[in-house]
């Protein structure tokens, strides 16, 4: 038999339920953060960058992880190594066929990758904000 190596994040989730990932991520911030809208998160190597509109930090947790937690979470991953809250949006900006970013209302600026193009403005789309 194959044995399954399982991340922190899935032997949490198998301990507590899916319910408490929120908060296993919550955890996971520096209080500074806490209590803070989430903006958008980027992937550095084996960190994550977490961008509130409190600041930024960088926390221990795979990419990956960190979207399955986000799993219903109104946002979109726009970049292998980007994802973005939607009530962030502030507009998308074509710079050039190659280069397509969004701007986050704290004027972070987001790419979208080519691949993801298509997604993120079906998403757009059908999650306009009003």
């Amino acid at each position: 038999p194959m044995k399954l190596i399982l991340s922190a994040l899935a032997k949490e989730q198998r301990k507590h339920g899916v319910r408490d990932m929120m908060t296993f991520f919550h955890n996971k911030l520096p209080d500074s953060l806490k209590g803070g809208a989430l903006l958008a998160l980027k992937a550095e190597d084996h960190y994550l960058k977490v961008i509130t509109d409190k600041g930024s930090a960088l926390i221990l947790m795979k990419f990956e992880d960190a979207l399955t937690v986000l799993n219903g979470y109104p946002g979109i991953q726009t970049h292998r190594s980007w994802w973005v809250a939607l009530s962030q949006f502030n507009g998308i900006n074509a710079l050039n066929s190659a280069t397509t970013k969004i701007t986050l209302c704290d004027s972070t600026e987001v790419p979208i990758s080519r691949r993801k193009r298509k997604l993120v403005n079906e998403y757009l789309s059908e999650n306009a904000l009003d």
